[in-house]
């Protein structure tokens, strides 16, 4: 039985040869008819015996693998009676290749091979694979805006990638395993092993057994040659799981937070009116501007003139670098001053913003002064107040945003109990109150703290803070590269002060919970200042930094789209950095970014040689890096290159 399913499941591979050894035959066939030449009937009839015989291999091992059960009967009847067909033409046409009527035959048997191939197409792939293959990307997030808070967040997130990834396997034609995935029903059934899934264990569902399991174990979904589902699809499913895997729950009634959200593909949700509208571009001297002010600056959008402007983390804001901002307020759609010494004072120097949508102002002293601002941004979506100084007197200002679907505000003056109540009046509005929600009876894992700074190399000293929305979680840190557990040290809120190269380690812990996964950041004292900096290549004209200063300037970035990138594309990269004098050095390290989906991949290696002269240098070190062979994750990394001998 194990061969005949081995000789079955070699179909997917004997298929392609019969389609494309025959239609080259047809092909040559008409051109030497219309070119009245004889010179190819050699090579035809050849090829007419190799697609015969490969033809009634494809037919035997199709026959094969239906006898395992994976496929709807009926549904297959119609290909696989073509199938023998195809093989019984084709050798039919071989028979008579000296006759007249095989090119007649050649004809039929390369029309009744087309449809075959297409029901084959439809049973693999489902109905209107050919018309579906051929929607651009752009069509398909066109119609995927469409779907609104409303719809269901199986329909709208998960459904879409079950289709991608798993129902050419398991549909109504194709039951490999017995398993359809296509209803809900056909979960709960689930296959010749039980049901795919169960909402009251969903962890410990077959479904997420499967996809979990090492690519090397037979049982590994999807299999081997199939699109594996990214990492970020893993992270959808696994939060569907653990919300219930409901079918028919809208995504309004899910208690998503930032990091889901940064998950979810943007067109899931309402359009937004904001972009609809004609937005005339910014000026790049006013963005300029604003950048040597300290604020980061991205395009929301290739074709698209919104902008998102962060400052993060600065506590030097100041009226004059709040105003840079003023030529941008039509732009900016976007606005995170979390982390700021923003005040109620300084805000008064924002100007108003009346395309903004999302605006985050967590761990900031603003009051409830900030209404005034709110009032004045009607098209705001989302809020973060977390932990600033608001209080319920702000509440009733929130009913004038119309637009409004978010409102962060844990940690406020705001307790607990009044946002609760206030919350339950505004069905409409998403209202997070930082209050544990376990609807599968699993423990839930913490999200990680994340970890603040102004900058990874410094100097003399460097402050660092941790910082975490649930008041009700403990965080945990470590600074001597060891693991944190809930017996290291507890932070209390305070700032930490860094006066030495330190990998900071930090977990969120809570009973009940599992903790996070640890965060971690590489904090790099210098000793060394370095004079200049000179590279022999030209950067990618995507990623040109700053020029060669960009390697010494101790500013570094976290996202792909930070303008202190220096990209290089097909080539190495030799940089000399010059001290000025000598100077005893022990280790070098270079920060680079990683996004293997994107193209952007670390070092191979990192090779040091030194010079006294400026001419003469002599080999020091080479420090081979890890290359990291899947899509992986989205990172800044740091590599050091110890020196052998100072």
């Amino acid at each position: 039985m194990a061969l005949l399913d081995f000789l079955g499941h070699l179909h997917p591979v004997l298929l392609h040869l019969p389609i494309g050894i025959l239609i080259i035959a047809f092909v040559m066939q008409v051109w030497g008819f219309w070119k009245q030449n004889d010179q190819y009937l050699p090579a035809i009839r050849l090829s007419v015996g190799l697609g015969a015989l490969t033809a009634v291999f494809s037919a035997i091992s199709g026959y094969l693998l239906t006898i395992g059960g994976d496929y709807d009967s009926s549904e297959i009847q119609a290909h696989q009676y073509l199938g023998f067909a195809t093989a019984l033409l084709s050798c039919g046409a071989w028979l008579l290749r000296y006759h007249k009527w095989f090119m007649p035959v050649l004809g039929l048997t390369t029309i009744v091979l087309t449809i075959t191939g297409h029901l084959g197409g439809t049973i693999t792939h489902g109905a209107g694979f050919l018309s579906a293959s051929s929607t651009t990307n752009e069509e398909k997030d066109q119609a995927s805006m469409r779907l609104d808070s409303n719809t269901s967040f199986y329909t709208a997130v998960i459904a879409p990638v079950l289709k991608e990834k798993c129902q050419s396997c398991h549909n109504e034609s194709k039951r490999k395993g017995g398993l359809s995935m296509l209803t809900e029903a056909d979960f709960l059934k689930g296959g010749k092993t039980g049901p795919a899934i169960d909402p009251a264990h969903a962890l410990k569902s077959l479904l997420w057994e499967r996809v979990q399991l090492p690519k090397s174990e037979k049982k590994h979904m999807p299999p081997a040659g199939k699109p594996e589902l990214s990492p970020n699809e893993m992270s959808l499913l696994k939060f569907w799981l653990q919300q219930g895997c409901s079918f028919d729950r809208p995504i309004k009634d899910y208690p998503i937070d930032d990091h889901i959200q940064s998950l979810l593909p943007g067109a899931q949700v309402v359009v937004h009116p904001v972009f609809k509208m004609d937005i005339p571009a910014a000026n790049p001297d006013d963005m300029q501007k604003a950048r040597a002010a300290g604020f980061n600056i991205n395009k929301l959008g290739k074709d698209n003139n919104l902008l998102a402007v962060s400052c993060t983390g600065q506590n030097r804001l100041s009226s004059q670098a709040l105003g840079t901002l003023k030529p941008l307020s039509e732009q900016i759609a976007w606005l995170d001053c979390s982390n700021t010494n923003l005040d109620e004072t300084l805000l008064k120097a924002l100007p108003v913003m009346p395309h903004l949508i999302k605006l985050n102002l967590a761990h900031t002293t603003i009051g409830d002064g900030v209404s005034g601002f709110l009032k004045t941004s009607k098209y705001l979506s989302s809020v973060n107040l977390v932990g600033t100084r608001i209080t319920k007197q702000l509440l009733p200002n929130l009913k004038e945003i119309s637009h409004l679907q978010s409102f962060y505000a844990w940690q406020s003056q705001i307790t607990e109990e009044e946002l609760k109540k206030w919350s339950e009046s505004h069905p409409q509005l998403v209202v997070n109150t930082g209050a544990v929600i376990d609807t599968t009876g699993t423990p839930l894992q913490m999200n990680p703290p994340k970890i603040v700074y102004t900058r990874q190399f410094f100097y003399d000293t460097v402050q660092v803070t941790l910082d975490f929305p649930f008041r009700q979680a403990s965080v945990y840190y470590t600074t001597d590269d060891s693991a944190p557990t809930k017996e290291s040290k507890k932070y209390e809120q305070e700032v930490l002060v860094l006066d030495k190269t330190t990998r900071l380690k930090t977990i969120s812990y809570k009973e009940g919970w599992k903790p996070s996964v640890v965060a971690e950041a590489f904090f790099v004292k210098k000793s060394n200042k370095l004079l200049s900096a000179s590279i022999k290549q030209t950067p990618a004209e995507r990623f040109p930094g700053e020029g060669p200063k960009t390697l010494i300037d101790l500013i570094t970035g976290d996202k792909q789209g930070d303008k202190n990138w220096l990209g290089f594309e097909g080539q190495h990269v030799e940089a000399v950095l010059d001290l000025g004098e000598s100077k005893t050095i022990n280790t070098i390290i270079a920060h680079c970014f990683e996004n293997n989906s994107a193209w952007i991949f670390n070092p191979k290696a990192i090779h040091v040689w030194t010079s006294t002269n400026g001419s003469t240098f002599t080999k020091q070190t080479t420090q081979a890096i890890t290359q990291n062979k899947e899509s992986g994750p989205i990172k800044a990394n740091l590599f050091s290159a110890p020196l052998p001998k100072p």
